[in-house]
């Protein structure tokens, strides 16, 4: 019965709490002043708001923005000699400027809580991230210790993206597709384990085979002809397979298909384990250069065993697991369209209530003026009677 008691107890301290979070986030929410501070007529959320929706704003920030990215790409990393003292003056500026920006906005729209908050946007708070990375890096030397928060810098020419819609577009698209395509990265992910192990276990140590001529010195060496030590054979020769279902040696020059401790194409195309399986499926994946690959297994271990192998990873891997990329991110780019058209169209009509509102508000004071006067002249005839 007490445990009872006491886990009721609990539930209603957990109702409680839940509750006055509720209430206070609905104060906030419903709260006209920014930071607590600034009411909507105060006058310097009404200066920030001025400066932080004015044309002339954006077109400084955009420019800065260009100006910034082309002093990073002008810095020369591999030296260790500071900034010129003009490009530690520009950074500083620049970062000042970005930092004084978001502060205006913050003044301007609220923090947090409401849905037009500067925090509500997800184009805000990368820009505040990133201010706050620069921030703490800027004033630091050009150390091997920094160079990892100063790489935050690089992420700025993605803030000029939000000024233009196809940026924004490709923005939200990207991030509205990463569900959908961390499913199809599992499909891929699966497809290449299955091709990687049959690769190993069909191809494992059969790539080795080298076409050597009978007359070298290494046959006098190891005496009777007999293919020499595998460590022994070069890997000028072209690639065979000893066991004869594969490319075979010219016999007329007197060329013997002998085993060697050398892979194909420098070492590159190989089997032995699953992390080289792996990396030649993605290869073959990709479509590009997967004919050589395909050549060069087929040389070594025969035709009939390399061509229903790389058939079946070109045709399902590259034509229809890659293609899911695609289509993912080509349905997400047309939905995210349409959405935005239909959010820049609300915007408008939102607009148009607002500028109506005001029309209807300064005629009724208009109104309000021609009554109070014509009261007033009427009364001034009535005094005269």
């Amino acid at each position: 019965m007490g445990a009872r008691d006491g886990s009721a107890a609990e539930t209603l301290r957990g109702v409680s709490f839940a509750n006055r979070v509720s209430a206070s986030r609905r104060y906030l929410e419903s709260h006209p002043n920014a930071l607590m501070i600034f009411s909507p007529t105060n006058p310097i959320r009404v200066k920030a708001r001025q400066i932080a929706r004015s044309a002339w704003f954006d077109v400084l920030v955009f420019f800065v923005i260009l100006g910034n990215t082309a002093s990073m790409a002008s810095e020369d990393m591999s030296k260790d000699a500071p900034r010129s003292e003009a490009a530690d003056a520009f950074e500083k500026a620049s970062t000042a400027l970005f930092a004084s920006e978001a502060l205006l906005k913050i003044v301007d729209q609220g923090a947090g809580w409401a849905s037009d908050s500067y925090f509500a946007s997800g184009w805000n708070q990368f820009d505040f991230v990133l201010v706050c990375g620069t921030i703490s890096t800027v004033f630091t030397e050009t150390g091997s210790q920094f160079m990892a928060l100063r790489a935050v810098r690089c992420f700025r020419p993605l803030r000029a993206m939000k000024n233009f819609r196809d940026g924004q577009l490709l923005m939200r698209t990207t991030l509205t597709a990463i569900p959908l395509l961390r499913d199809a990265l599992v499909f891929l992910s699966w497809f290449m384990l299955v091709a990687s192990v049959s690769g190993t276990m069909a191809f494992a140590g059969r790539l080795t085979g080298r076409c050597v001529v009978e007359g070298d010195d290494i046959f006098a060496a190891d005496n009777n002809g007999v293919c020499p030590a595998a460590r022994n054979v070069s890997d000028a020769g072209a690639t065979c397979d000893p066991r004869g279902r594969g490319y075979e040696c010219d016999t007329v020059v007197g060329e013997t298909c002998c085993v060697s401790t050398h892979q194909p194409l420098d070492g590159f195309l190989s089997f032995d384990d699953f992390g080289r399986s792996a990396m030649i499926v993605l290869n073959v994946v990709t479509i590009d250069g997967w004919n050589e690959l395909a050549w060069e297994t087929s040389d070594g271990a025969g035709f009939e065993a390399a061509f229903p192998y790389f058939a079946v990873i070109v045709f399902f891997g590259g034509f229809y697991v890659m293609q899911l990329f695609q289509s993912v991110m080509i349905i997400t780019l047309s939905h995210t369209s349409e959405v935005m058209d239909a959010q820049d169209a609300e915007v408008k009509r939102d607009a148009r209530r607002r500028s109506r509102k005001r029309g209807a508000a300064e005629e009724e004071k208009e109104d309000e003026a021609k009554m109070t006067e014509s009261g007033a002249k009427g009364g001034d005839v009535v005094d005269v009677d």
